[in-house]
Parts: C-alpha cells; sequence; structure tokens
C-alpha cells in the first residue's frame, strides 16, 4: 500500500527473488516506475502506474537470468513504455507472464527488446486489454523477442497492435482480439516461423496483416472482418508465395477476397497470397467478435440502440452496458435477450454506450480476454430519419416531422430512391412529395445524410404509399346443402379492419377475419343460395367484393352389380354427369363384397353409371353402363332428382377366352389437358385403396381399353391403364386384333388391324388419346410394312394360293399355316418351281373354312411370313 510520485526510478531492484509488490501507486516517475534486474519470482499485482516515463522495465543483464516473473492485474498509462522487456546481449529472459492488466495510453504498450545472443525459453503475454497505445508511431505490442506467447488479449485502437522486429522467431499469437486498431499485425522481414491462429479480427482501419516474410508464416483459422470495400486488408510485401487459406473473411465471395489482398494481382514484384479454400462460416473457436455497426439515435424522448446481428453460430445473447466508463469497464448492464434493437428511457444521447455479444458458454469468468465475450462495440451517435410511414396515394405530400440530429453538423441533405421532390432538401424536416413512379412502386426509400466533421453519416426510412384497399371475396362457389364454406381464397391488401356480411341467414364463426368459415342457414338452403360480402376498410377508404354461394340439394344412389346373375365384387362405378359440355365424372362408389354400392351424395341431374370389374377378378365381366351396354352411346340416361334405390348394373361379357399364345399389344394413354378429366377420380387407385403409387404419372391412369377381334365384331378382353398410363393385352395366339377404348362424351375410331405372328410376335406403342373434338384417336406406331411378308397370290382366295419365295431361302421350304386362335392347319403343297429367278409354291387350301390364316415359310437361310384370306 505505498504510494510513490516524482521519483527518478520509485523502486529499483537488483538480483531480488521473489519480492511482492501489491495495492500500490507508483505516478510521475521522471524515467521508471519500478525496474527489476535480473530477478527471478517477484510478482508485481494490483498497482497503478500512471504519468511515468516508463511504467515497469524487467532486464535479463548479459549471463544473468530473469524469470518466473508475473505482472498481473495492474493498471499502466504511461509516457514512452508501459512495460519494457530486456533481454541484453547474452542476457536469460524466460517464463515471465504479463497478464490481467490494463496497458493504455503510453507511446508503446509492451516493448519486448532483444539486445542479442541466444534464446532459452518462453514468456508470456496473457488476457490483457493494450488499448490506445502508439500515438502516431508506436506499438501496442512491440515483440523483438524469440518465442513469445502471445493469448487472449484484447488490442483495441493501437496505432499497430503488433508489431514483430526484423528476424523475430517462434511467437505464437492465439485467441486475441484486434479491434479498431489503425494497423493489426506487422510482421518485418526475416521475422520467420511464426504463428498466428484463431484470432478475431475486426474493423481496424488499415491492414489486418502487413507481410514482410513468408518463411515459416502461418496464419490460420482467424476470423476477418473489415470495412465495407476496404483494401489492401492483407498485404504480401515479398516475392513468395503466402498461404493464407483456412480464414474467415466475412464473406462467401472468393472475388470480394481478392479484392482485400495486395499480391501479385496487383504488383508482379510481390507472391500470390492463396486463400482458398476459406471458411464458409465464422470459426466459433475464436474470440467474438464485437457487434458490426452499433449506434444510437435520438427517437422521441427514447434513445434507440441497434446494431447488426453477428454471425457466429453458437451466439447466445447480447449485452447492453452504460454508465462511467473507466478500467475497460461499466458499472452497469442489461440482456438484451438476442434482440438487435433496444429502446431506452431515462437516458441522453450523449451517455455512453455499448454492446458486446457472448456466446453459448455459461458463467465465464473473464469472459471478454477469454474470447467467450466480444470486446465493447461503442454506439456512434447517428442521425434519425424518422419511423417508416405510410401515406395513399390520393395524398400528396408527407411531413418528415420525426427526423433528429442531435449533434453539431455542417450540412444536411435529403435524397430519395425514387422520382418524387422534396420542399427543402437541405431542412431537418422537409416535406416529401411522391412521384408517379413512387406511387406506382408502392413505397419509396428517403435517406438523410448528416456532414459533421468530415465525416458523413446517414439514415434511411421507407415510405410506403397504400392505394385503396383491394379486397377479393374468392369465386363464386356451388356446395351440398349440408356443407360449410371455409373462405380460404379471399385476402384483402392496404386495410386496418376487414368486415364479411350475407343476404342469407347463415353465420360466420368470425365475421371480422380474412378467412372465416360460413355455415349457410336454413333460409339460404330454401333458396338455394346466399351472397357473401366482404369488405375492407383503412384511412385510404374501403372497397368491398362478393361470392355467390350456391346451395344445391342431393340425393343418393343405390343398387348392385351383376354379372350373369352373380354379384360382381370390388368393382367401382362412376357416376357421369352429362352437362352442355359433355359427360364428366363427378363421383366414385367402391362395390363390395356382395357387389353393393351407394353414392351418398349426387346434385340433381342426368347421369350415365359405368361399372368396371376388378381387372383381376373380373370371371370374364367387362365394364358397361346401366343397365347392360357396353359403350356409352347406348347407355340409359339416368335420371337424378330424389333418392333412388334398387340400381342393378349387369356387366358385359367377353365373346369367349382366348387360349394362351406367345403374342402381345400394348401401348399407352397420353396425358390429356385437364379440363378432359376428373383428376382427383382417374389419378388414384380404384382397386388397391393403401397404394403408394403416383397415378397419372406419365400418362392418363385407370382408362378402359378393349382388344377385339380382326373384324372388330367380338369382344376379346379389356384392360385399364396403369398409374404411368400403360396398358397391356398378354399371351395372346397369334392372329388379327383390334384396340379400342371408351369414355363417355367421346366418339371412338379403332385402330387399324393388329395382326400377330411369329415373326411380329409383339405390338408395342400403340398410343391412345383424347382429342379437342371429343374423340378418342389410336394410332399405331409400328408400321405392319416393316416387317416382311410374301408376295400372295390371288389374295382372297378360293382353292389355291401361289407364294414366292424369298431369294434367300435355299433347298426345300417347309410350309406352315396357323388360323387366328394360333391353331396350326393342315396344308398341301402342290409345287415348288425351281426357277431361281423367282421360286414358286402352290398351296392348296380348297378344305380350309373362310377366314384369315397367317403363314410361314422356313428356308435354309431365311425365314418369312405371309397372310391370306379364304373366301
Amino acid at each position: 500500500y505505498v504510494h510513490v510520485s516524482d521519483a527518478e526510478i520509485a523502486v529499483d531492484m537488483y538480483n531480488s527473488e521473489e519480492i511482492i509488490i501489491e495495492n500500490s501507486c507508483f505516478v510521475k516517475s521522471q524515467n521508471i516506475g519500478v525496474r527489476l534486474f535480473n530477478s527471478r519470482n517477484c510478482l508485481i499485482t494490483n498497482c497503478l502506474f500512471q504519468d511515468n516515463y516508463d511504467g515497469i522495465e524487467l532486464v535479463a543483464t548479459y549471463s544473468e537470468e530473469a524469470s518466473g516473473n508475473t505482472i498481473d492485474n495492474s493498471v499502466f498509462r504511461n509516457e514512452n513504455h508501459n512495460i519494457y522487456l530486456l533481454k541484453a546481449y547474452g542476457g536469460i529472459l524466460i517464463n515471465n507472464l504479463v497478464t490481467h492488466n490494463l496497458i493504455e495510453g503510453a507511446n508503446n504498450g509492451i516493448w519486448l527488446d532483444n539486445g542479442g545472443g541466444e534464446a532459452f525459453g518462453r514468456n508470456t503475454i496473457r488476457k490483457n486489454i493494450i488499448m490506445m497505445n502508439g500515438g502516431e508511431a508506436g506499438y501496442g505490442l512491440m515483440i523483438a523477442q524469440d518465442s513469445m506467447d502471445v493469448q487472449y488479449n484484447i488490442f483495441w485502437k493501437n496505432h499497430i497492435a503488433v508489431f514483430y522486429e526484423q528476424e523475430t522467431i517462434g511467437t505464437v499469437v492465439t485467441n486475441n482480439s484486434f479491434y479498431q486498431n489503425q494497423e493489426a499485425v506487422n510482421l518485418s522481414e526475416g521475422s520467420m516461423e511464426n504463428s498466428l491462429r484463431n484470432n478475431t479480427f475486426s474493423m481496424n482501419n488499415g491492414s489486418i496483416f502487413n507481410i514482410s516474410e513468408a518463411q515459416g508464416t502461418t496464419f490460420v483459422h482467424n476470423n476477418l472482418f473489415a470495412y465495407p470495400d476496404q483494401e489492401k486488408v492483407v498485404t504480401n510485401n515479398t516475392p513468395d508465395e503466402v498461404n493464407l487459406s483456412d480464414n474467415f473473411w466475412n464473406t462467401d465471395q472468393a472475388g470480394d477476397i481478392s479484392k482485400m489482398i495486395w499480391d501479385r494481382e496487383d504488383d508482379p514484384a510481390l507472391g500470390e497470397v492463396v486463400f482458398t479454400p476459406f471458411l464458409s462460416v465464422a470459426d466459433t473457436t475464436d474470440p467474438v467478435v464485437p457487434p458490426l455497426q452499433a449506434i444510437k439515435q435520438q427517437v422521441g424522448n427514447t434513445v434507440k440502440v441497434s446494431w447488426l446481428a453477428n454471425p457466429e453460430e453458437d451466439l447466445r445473447t447480447y449485452k447492453l452496458y452504460y454508465g462511467k466508463f473507466e478500467k475497460y469497464s461499466f458499472p452497469l448492464e442489461k440482456d438484451t435477450e438476442g434482440d438487435t434493437v433496444v429502446f431506452l428511457t431515462d437516458f441522453l444521447i450523449s451517455d455512453t454506450i455499448a454492446v458486446t455479444a457472448l456466446d453459448s458458454t455459461q458463467e465465464v469468468t473473464d469472459a471478454q480476454v477469454s474470447g467467450h465475450e466480444s470486446p465493447f462495440a461503442f454506439a456512434d451517435i447517428y442521425p434519425f430519419a424518422g419511423a417508416d410511414g405510410e401515406i395513399c396515394k390520393m395524398h400528396d405530400e408527407f411531413p418528415l416531422e420525426e427526423s433528429t440530429v442531435p449533434f453539431a453538423y455542417d450540412n444536411i441533405n435529403w435524397s430519395t430512391g425514387g422520382d418524387g421532390t422534396f420542399n427543402d432538401p437541405q431542412t431537418l424536416h422537409p416535406v416529401y412529395y411522391p412521384g408517379i413512379s413512387d406511387k406506382a412502386t408502392g413505397k419509396v426509400v428517403l435517406t438523410i445524410s448528416v456532414l459533421s466533421h468530415d465525416v458523413v453519416k446517414k439514415d434511411s426510412l421507407t415510405l410506403y404509399i397504400f392505394d385503396d384497399p383491394v379486397v377479393f371475396a374468392g369465386n363464386d362457389t356451388t356446395l351440398f346443402a349440408d356443407e360449410q364454406l371455409t373462405l380460404s381464397e379471399a385476402y384483402a391488401l392496404y386495410y386496418e379492419t376487414v368486415q364479411w356480411t350475407t343476404t342469407g341467414d347463415g353465420i360466420f364463426d368470425n365475421d371480422t377475419t380474412m378467412h372465416p368459415v360460413y355455415y349457410p342457414g336454413e333460409e339460404d338452403v330454401l333458396s338455394g343460395e346466399a351472397v357473401l360480402v366482404f369488405m375492407a376498410e383503412s384511412d385510404c377508404g374501403s372497397s368491398y367484393d362478393t361470392l355467390h354461394l350456391f346451395l344445391e340439394p342431393f340425393f343418393s344412389v343405390e343398387g348392385n352389380l351383376w354379372h350373369k346373375n352373380i354379384p360382381v365384387p370390388g368393382g367401382v362405378v362412376l357416376a357421369m354427369q352429362d352437362k352442355p359440355g359433355g359427360a364428366r365424372v363427378v363421383e366414385l362408389a367402391q362395390a363390395e363384397n356382395d357387389g353393393y354400392f351407394i353414392f351418398h351424395k349426387l346434385t340433381e341431374g342426368d347421369y350415365y353409371l359405368y361399372a368396371v370389374p376388378d381387372t383381376l377378378n373380373s370371371a370374364g365381366a367387362v365394364p358397361g353402363y346401366y343397365a347392360h351396354k357396353l359403350r356409352w352411346q347406348e347407355a340409359w340416361y339416368f335420371r337424378i332428382d330424389a333418392n333412388t334405390y334398387d340400381v342393378d348394373i349387369m356387366l358385359p361379357s367377353a365373346y369367349y377366352l382366348l387360349p394362351d399364345g406367345e403374342g402381345s399389344v400394348s401401348g399407352y394413354f397420353t396425358m390429356p389437358v385437364g379440363h378432359m378429366f376428373t383428376e382427383s377420380i382417374f389419378c388414384n387407385s380404384w382397386f388397391e385403396q393403401n397404394s403408394t403409387l403416383e397415378y397419372c404419372d406419365d400418362g392418363l391412369s385407370n382408362m378402359t381399353v378393349f382388344l377385339y377381334n380382326s373384324s372388330g365384331t367380338k369382344l376379346l378382353a379389356y384392360t385399364l391403364t396403369d398409374e404411368n398410363g400403360n396398358f397391356y393385352f398378354r399371351n395372346l395366339p397369334y392372329g388379327g386384333y383390334i384396340i379400342d377404348a371408351e369414355k363417355a362424351g367421346y366418339e371412338t375410331t379403332a385402330s387399324s388391324l393388329i395382326t400377330l405372328s411369329p415373326e411380329h410376335k409383339h405390338e408395342t406403342g400403340v398410343e391412345i388419346e383424347l382429342t379437342g373434338n371429343k374423340k378418342i384417336g389410336i394410332h399405331r406406331t409400328e408400321s405392319p410394312a416393316q416387317y416382311m411378308r410374301q408376295k400372295v397370290y390371288p389374295n382372297p382366295a378360293n382353292n389355291v394360293v401361289n407364294l414366292i419365295v424369298p431369294e434367300q431361302a435355299t433347298g426345300a421350304a417347309e410350309v406352315n399355316l396357323y388360323n387366328l386362335l394360333g391353331q396350326q392347319m393342315p396344308c398341301r403343297k402342290i409345287v415348288q418351281s425351281g426357277n431361281t429367278e423367282q421360286p414358286l409354291i402352290k398351296l392348296d387350301i380348297s378344305k380350309l373354312p373362310s377366314g384369315m390364316y397367317i403363314g410361314r415359310i422356313i428356308g435354309k437361310g431365311n425365314s418369312s411370313g405371309f397372310t391370306f384370306i379364304k373366301k
């Protein structure tokens, strides 16, 4: 508890050990507050060193040792060096610790001097506040000694935060915060094998890293925050390549990073700075960055404090500090609970207010120097343009009455992002006149720029320009009489209040909200309609829109599916309502195991009822219309104007069951435009209730496709298109077939004859489509001409047909003949001509029944097919 003032050297110690100096003040010494020569294990703690020329000198002379000394928890405000550590030539300066000190306001904060000779160990600078040192030429920390550890310090507003003297080797700088220094780190020539890791650099006015030595330099996992458009953030003064990869630059654009770097791209004599790959997010092991752009504004009788949100992913909250700022601390603080805007009452705009950011680490002592809480970001006084405003398009002016400039300034200038004008842009409270473009756009940004001491500060507001309210009640809607309407399509713009009313006797669950539910009343149901009125109001006026609600009575229809007087289980029944625009499926009913089906709600009208058996359980039944018709043109109109019972639908049958064969016919139903079919019915599974397949994925699903005989007179089979719109008829015997399709309201045109034979077993790619003229088009994508056929004459024939043998066939040719059921038929070969130019075979067909036949000629070198008709 000593106070020493106005001494030459207040305390001078030589070859001392384990001396403790604590709780003492050393002020106005002409030379040095405390000097320790060749001393060991001494402690200086909780002391004040102020207005001395140098605060502390720690010296190791030739062959002597100064080690194990600690300078702790003291305040240094001196003229030249706050702390001076000298390793004279041949001296041993090791294991000394400078920690938890406030070191400010000197020409140099800490000067680590080196008189030469070999270095033996490390010294540590840890958890200090090193601020406002250097004046116009000095340093926060000057390192001329090798093997220093600089950890967890805050360097704030120094001229050069850390300066490496030439040929300084092996220093490690980690987890420090460099904030608002004129220059952060300057690495001199010959200073090799130095490492800077996990530091945070923010808002330093000049260079963050000025590099004059590339050998062994490590700069990795640092977070760098520069001013917008700042250049020469990193400068490579060497001709060598410098690797600065794996750092965070507060941008994900390589071009932006390149603009911050001065290297070979700017001067061919310099080496390249390699910055890729770079970190895409801030490294959360680095000290938390102080909140950026912290400002305070006078807003009425309150002080508004705001800042940008921090980029760290582990950010927990922000703190606001106020009261008297001294010794890098405040007496009062407030947790903002994560908010980045705070309004303070009972504060003056001139009050000192600072903001810090905190990471997710809880209850840490020394949070700021440990890096878990950022350094203080002091809120700068800024002009306030005013809160965002609103006017109606009918109004032609907007007075800017809320703007404030609570500091001395040289001039003011207002500007607009639109085409309006100010009555006087150089006054604090002008009137703005929106232009045509402003009103058309609906908003405009107005900016106040204030010049003060050669610095321009700006703030902006957005003026929203509203029209009369815009409302939409929704499209006119038809409901069943027992349903309610959720008004989900309604919307309103530029309004303050909304109100729903009805011309009927129904009620809304909430008539002052945007999307209420309307419950029709008895009078609504009796009249079959109600008009719903949606109104919106604002200071700019009022608007309304109406929705016409139609309420239709509904009826049930129930009955059974039959085939040959046997109930058809598991089929579906489609109710197709016939309207002026054509028949359209409106409902689907699933038949139960006993064939019973029911439609619970069908509106009044004329219908076709179309029943479809399960394709896997049809038992010879095919789809048909009520009552027992295959085609819609022959079906009975079913008038529904009351509940209807005992509707029996008799399903038609296939003509006969085909024997198994080797052939197939397949194709697809193209996807039509939406108005041609009912998506909610056709694009779902009909027979597998829990199917996860997506129907109508590539084509139209659940369309009926028929397979007829060659003359189109006998229905042989049917199928439905699958989830992709494809259809298949498999295991068909050789013969002629025709494809047809069915959809109520559409005329169909059957396919051309499809002939399956040993040479053409499979017909693929039959395309079916719904056309705009209410027709079903069927096209074959495989041309029959591509299959080689024999020349047969006469055709048709009565008794004999002549076959021209292909030139490729050599030797005795074998002839096989089949009917349309795929059964081989007897035939007698009369003669084979030996004419090599046109070999000829005659077949006796006199005993064959009338009909179409398919043949095959098999020779040694080839085989081919032919067809003919026996009269």
